[in-house]
């Protein structure tokens, strides 16, 4: 677990240069600690080196998707929550997760305001203990 000490972390996997790079640049406000993958592959290596404490996974990949970096974070019990986001929730495979649900699922285009808001909400529980499941649909019109 995290302490005030150490930096917190996130995980950010995208496939998308200019989601990375948002994504990254939004980490960077928090003073988060990150790490990056542009693959679900290159995800899961991570997963086996860090154990971060916010986890923002595209859900599209060419090798997977972001649910299967999902069942990976919950599988290995860690504290970590995790954001997912969808281009269209009608394709999302919640089937998938079965009762390992996200956090949170944003639609893109990726509302910057609503993942900081988000980021900042976790950052301020991690001292309280563990986040209980907060999934939300916030989609953009």
């Amino acid at each position: 677990m995290t302490n005030e000490q150490n930096p917190k972390m996130v995980l950010i996997a995208d496939d998308d240069p200019t989601s990375l790079l948002m994504l990254e640049t939004l980490a960077a406000a928090f003073k988060l600690e990150t790490v990056t993958a542009t693959s679900v592959a290159g995800a899961k290596r991570l997963l086996k080196q860090v154990t971060p404490d916010i986890a923002i996974l595209d859900v599209l990949f060419p090798d997977g998707d972001g649910v299967d970096i999902l069942l990976e974070i919950r599988g290995a019990g860690m504290p970590t929550a995790v954001a997912l986001i969808s281009a269209t929730l009608e394709e999302f495979p919640f089937h998938k997760c079965e009762e390992n649900q996200p956090d949170v699922i944003f639609k893109k285009p990726i509302d910057g305001q609503a993942v900081s808001s988000w980021i900042e909400r976790h950052i301020a529980r991690l001292s309280d203990g563990p986040i209980p499941a907060e999934t939300s649909h916030q989609a953009q019109e």
